[in-house]
């Protein structure tokens, strides 16, 4: 069967290509999704999103933003791109702020560096607290700043290691102390 709309083959599911389907059995909602992954798609509503929002493309809807956004897997390759598609539109429901990001001007390529700098310099500076924390063997406030350095930038790759493998390193290091 082929979608009158877009012309796409419907899924076997009865759903179609083109748009969400909140009945799909793959279906993932907003609180499905980590601390990080929710980040990831605030920044891209945030730095891409009144591009689209204010766009013939977009058509002034949430739900342009979120198809535009989400179009070939690449917000979250690891999650279906019609249920992110979703959850962008959550998102920015839930979210008064991201509302008015949406109706303010749209940011320029040098925005998006500076705001994306700003997000490092966070993460980073939480990186630091993390390092002070675990050198005083506290290690459940090294974990959370670890927590927060992802949450503020988590495309930003810490040195050498993931957040993950820092999380790991700190584990194991409680492990030890006991």
């Amino acid at each position: 069967m082929i979608h009158t709309g877009c012309g796409s083959p419907v899924e076997e599911c009865g759903c179609c290509p083109c748009i969400p389907c909140p009945d799909h059995p793959h279906a993932v909602t907003l609180d499905d999704l980590s601390g990080p992954e929710r980040a990831r798609l605030r920044h891209a509503v945030m730095d891409q999103g009144p591009g689209i929002y204010q766009s013939p493309l977009g058509g002034g809807s949430y739900d342009g933003v979120g198809r535009y956004l989400t179009e070939g897997g690449r917000l979250l390759p690891d999650r279906p791109w019609r249920a992110v598609w979703r959850c962008v539109v959550a998102l920015i429901e839930a979210e008064p702020a991201l509302r008015a990001v949406l109706d303010g001007p749209a940011p320029t390529m040098a925005d998006r560096e500076r705001r994306n700098a700003e997000r490092v310099a966070q993460s980073e500076a939480c990186l630091v607290k993390a390092l002070a924390a675990y050198r005083r063997s506290q290690y459940d406030t090294a974990i959370g700043h670890v927590d927060n350095a992802e949450l503020a930038a988590p495309d930003h790759s810490p040195g050498r290691r993931s957040y993950d493998e820092l999380r790991a390193v700190i584990r194991d290091a409680a492990a030890s102390a006991g």
